[in-house]
């Protein structure tokens, strides 16, 4: 169901995207991928950051050890100017996965716009 949630996705579907990350979700409902899949889709074709950020919350009680978990919230929560949320979720997806160098390079970008680097 995530992969033809994302083959609709890229052919312009949201809404059948979403359907298909529902039905993922109504089945396995600790699924990561269809929970990270849907969270994106809200935050970045539907603009709704808000369900965005509680799918990627709930994810996370769920997987607290995934680094990518970590990472993705944080770009949201970066997105959305919260940024000390999203520097303490970039340094707890470092923490996880210190060979992870797109957090690493988040995180010292976010650093340096606040002159905290």
């Amino acid at each position: 169901l995530t992969r033809c949630g994302t083959m609709l996705k890229l052919r312009g579907d949201v809404s059948g995207s979403s359907a298909m990350y529902h039905r993922a979700l109504a089945i396995h409902p600790s699924h990561v991928t269809a929970t990270c899949d849907l969270a994106d889709l809200e935050h970045e074709c539907m603009g709704n950051t808000g369900a965005a950020s509680d799918l990627y919350r709930q994810a996370l009680l769920l997987h607290p050890d995934s680094p990518t978990l970590h990472s993705r919230y944080a770009n949201i929560l970066q997105s959305v100017g919260e940024t000390e949320g999203a520097v303490r979720h970039y340094g707890d997806s470092i923490a996880l996965d210190p060979s992870g160098a797109g957090s690493q390079h988040q995180l010292s970008a976010l650093l340096r716009l606040q002159g905290r680097e």
